[in-house]
Formats: structure tokens, C-alpha cells, sequence
């Protein structure tokens, strides 16, 4: 594997484990709805993997 492509897939992983985290705190989907800020940061890490997935 080239080593941009481990640098993708490293930051696809990183992006996972953020959305572990920010997860983490939330019990059920209702509580996910009702938090904005998880909700963004979710949002937001599916956003990155987005970016860095090839085309």
C-alpha cells in the first residue's frame, strides 16, 4: 500500500473513533436527536471520512 493511501485509511480510522467518542455519551437515538452538538460532531467526522475516502 502507498503511503498516502495508509494516511487515508489513518485518518478514516481517527474519524471512527471520533464518532465512538462523541457517541459515547448518548444512551439511545433519542438522546442523539435531542443533542445538537453531538449531532454536528457526528455530522462533522462523517464529513471527513467523506473527504478522504478515493473517489
Amino acid at each position: 500500500m502507498l503511503r498516502e493511501e495508509l494516511m487515508l485509511l489513518s485518518h478514516i480510522q481517527e474519524a471512527i473513533r471520533g464518532i465512538d467518542h462523541h457517541l459515547s455519551s448518548c444512551v439511545s437515538y433519542n438522546d442523539y436527536e435531542r443533542n445538537y452538538t453531538v449531532k454536528r460532531a457526528v455530522e462533522r467526522e462523517f464529513e471527513i471520512i467523506g473527504e478522504r475516502s478515493p473517489a
